[in-house]
């Protein structure tokens, strides 16, 4: 028997998620919570532990959702997680996929799809991106599928490289294009693939992420 715990906040899309989970004879639903907060608790107490989590991440709260992912990928890292959510943008795919999730369906998806994958995830197939779900951007970002599947961002390019030396220095977006004869906007590009590379959460993490492993040193020139 495979247990599932349920985390979305919307009532509707969790009684649509009962009726076609309990088709299944082999998927156990053992709980289900409304909020993150509710779930972490619920985990702290509970004797029994989910195989799958079922987790949405709201269009306006993503961070709330995600939070939840990386939660789970340190604390209880034997625990998969399959997105089921609205969202489709990019930068939701890439933290999901650094948070080591399992699958990510949209909630376009088919009934025969999500059951499918469930048993896909429990058998621990890999990592597998719903039909509807756009991979351009996380192959962008990780470089080829195998880096996907890993979660692990490619190495930094030598552009990249001199951009993230550049910015270490104080240098804004405009004073780097000057320099490198590019757009303000190829070099926002440049540090959002330096920030997913790197697994961090905003461009500075990433500075200090860089130094520590060795990536740039203080006397980079």
């Amino acid at each position: 028997m495979i247990k599932i715990s349920i985390v979305d906040s919307s009532p509707i899309h969790v009684a649509g998620e009962k009726v076609i989970l309990s088709s299944d004879p082999e998927l156990e639903i053992i709980n289900v919570s409304s909020t993150g907060e509710a779930f972490r608790s619920l985990m702290e107490v509970s004797d029994t532990l989910p195989d799958i989590v079922l987790l949405d991440i709201p269009l306006e709260k993503a961070s709330t959702g995600l939070a939840v992912a990386e939660w789970l990928q340190n604390r209880y890292p034997e625990i998969k997680v399959i997105i089921f959510s609205q969202s489709k943008r990019k930068d939701v795919l890439i933290r999901a996929v650094l948070a080591n999730v399992r699958a990510y369906l949209a909630k376009d998806s088919t009934a025969e799809e999500l059951l499918r994958i469930i048993h896909t995830v429990y058998e621990g197939q890999g990592l597998y991106l719903g039909d509807t779900i756009p991979s351009k951007e996380l192959l962008d970002a990780f470089g080829n599928k195998a880096n996907i599947e890993k979660g692990k961002p490619q190495n930094l390019n030598q552009n990249e490289l001199s951009i993230l030396n550049h910015i270490s220095k104080g240098l804004s977006s405009k004073e780097i294009a000057s320099i490198l004869n590019i757009s303000p906007n190829t070099v926002d590009t440049h540090k959002e693939r330096i920030r997913v590379k790197l697994g961090a959460r905003n461009i500075i993490e990433a500075i200090m992420i860089s130094l520590k492993k060795g990536i740039l040193s203080i006397s980079d020139e």
